[in-house]
């Protein structure tokens, strides 16, 4: 959550900077305005009062847990005149009483607070029942008060098309979602945030644990750290193997269970997120002094992997745990003994190749290998031997399992393997990508969809995952 309010932060602590007095947050309900509202205030690390039409404090801090720590029980103010345990006193005449009760809250808070954050929830409630003549002096009134106390007010408004609370605003945010693929993809829109130059305006978010979770696609970047920290391995429980990273064992509970196949399927996605995905699973075994074994593409020179391992594990545990098969010939290879043998064309070679050291490894150590095999190049050799293929590669799964080893195919659906690697897998996990941002989901069993983010922090290749909701 800590990194979230830095990125909300980011977004917005320039706008408050720039001594704006009022923001606009609309969208249909559900989109996650009253969300957003209670994040920033957590975000910008200011005092607030939170003026609600429909909510106790209780209820609030129910539905948001950590809101208890920016929002004592006195910075909640109910209107709702048919609330019992509303601390406002509602006149005879509610439609008006509760306007104006509006505006001395405002000012009131306004005056205490000083640099403050006053939320009103929602304002198209609060001011429903006045004309709109009166409802126009109110908007104002708010501003000015705002204004001349260096506060902010959040509007938040259910009605998209309200133009005079969009024109007189300062910022302006509207929030939507679409239902794609059987999840909720959330946007956030930055119509306006005056005096700012918004360099991407519409930016995906989720409101996993009730925050408010937005993700720039522009800041999403892989930046191989040049450090060399080593990787920091996660323990593998009993009978299962660490993915080497906390969020996804935790997800899949306790990692991959030994003897399983994983079909990673890949979509039009970023290279780097693969790159991070595999890393951490070959690193955290190497430095579980676990082997490792990878099949990459025939695309891929082996120079282009080696980048994201071997900065990031000691030169012993690269020599003495790690196997990859390559395509090319290697000039250097006495100094790199973890290259296996040159892969050709030949399925039946390659197949004897490959559980020749794969029955090498498992007599060296004694323990079941994490392996990375990449079948689309595999297929792409094979040409018309696609069956005799598929045959070779049932054969080796059984002895595979039997030794309770955890093998990762990758493959893409528009292979003819692809469906055999889908009925073989035990556990079916894809890597796509929508509107810049790269999406992990874990289709089988069923355990939901995940911004993926890179994580720069570490000094070694890791990743974090939030939850689509």
């Amino acid at each position: 959550m800590l990194d979230s309010r830095k990125r909300l932060a980011e977004i917005f602590q320039p706008f408050f900077m720039l001594r704006s007095n009022s923001l606009l947050i609309k969208g249909l309900p559900g989109t996650g305005k009253t969300t957003l509202a209670l994040s920033l205030l957590s975000s910008m690390g200011v005092k607030g009062l939170y003026i609600s039409t429909r909510v106790s404090y209780s209820d609030l801090i129910s539905q948001f847990p950590w809101a208890k720590d920016v929002l004592a029980e006195e910075s909640i103010v109910n209107m709702n005149p048919f609330d019992v345990s509303s601390k406002v006193n509602i006149l005879s005449d509610l439609r008006l009483a509760s306007a104006l009760t509006l505006l001395e809250k405002v000012i009131n808070a306004s005056i205490r607070l000083k640099d403050g954050l006053i939320i009103l929830d929602s304002f198209d409630t609060l001011t429903q029942a006045i004309s709109n003549e009166e409802r126009s002096k109110i908007l104002k009134s708010i501003i000015a008060i705002a204004d001349a106390n260096n506060n902010m007010v959040v509007f938040i408004s259910e009605k998209p098309d309200d133009l005079e609370l969009g024109y007189i605003c300062d910022g302006v945010i509207s929030l939507t979602y679409t239902i794609k693929n059987g999840f909720k993809l959330r946007k956030m829109n930055i119509e306006k945030l005056r005096g700012m130059k918004v360099d991407c305006p519409v930016l995906p978010f989720s409101l996993d644990d009730g925050f408010f979770h937005v993700i720039n696609p522009i800041q999403n970047r892989c930046l191989l750290p040049t450090d060399g920290k080593l990787f920091e391995p996660n323990e593998s429980m009993e009978g299962y193997i660490s993915t080497g990273n906390k969020q996804l064992d935790g997800i899949l509970g306790n990692g991959i269970k030994q003897g399983s196949v994983v079909l990673l399927e890949v979509g039009d996605v970023n290279r780097q997120v693969l790159a991070y995905f595999l890393a951490c699973i070959v690193l955290n075994a190497l430095r579980s002094k676990r082997p490792a074994i990878t099949i990459s593409s025939s695309e891929r020179p082996y120079k282009s992997v080696l980048r994201y391992l071997q900065s990031f594990c000691t030169r012993e545990e690269m020599n003495d745990y790690y196997t990859l098969f390559i395509f090319e010939k290697s000039k250097s290879s006495d100094d790199e003994p973890y290259l296996a043998n040159e892969l050709t064309d030949d399925i039946v070679e390659n197949e004897k190749i490959f559980m020749s050291k794969y029955d090498e490894v498992m007599h060296r150590y004694g323990k079941s290998p994490v392996i990375t095999y990449d079948l689309r190049w595999r297929e792409l050799s094979a040409k018309e031997r696609i069956d005799e293929l598929i045959s070779r590669i049932i054969t080796g799964l059984r002895e595979i399992r039997s030794n309770g080893c955890v093998e990762i195919i990758i493959n893409t659906p528009h292979m003819k393997s692809y469906e055999f690697s889908k009925q073989a897998a035990d556990i079916h996990m894809k890597l796509v990508e929508e509107d810049g941002i790269p999406l992990f989901i874990i289709t089988r069993p069923y355990r939901g969809i995940y911004m993926f983010l890179f994580d720069n922090s570490k000094g070694y290749p890791y990743y974090r995952l939030i939850h689509m909701v």
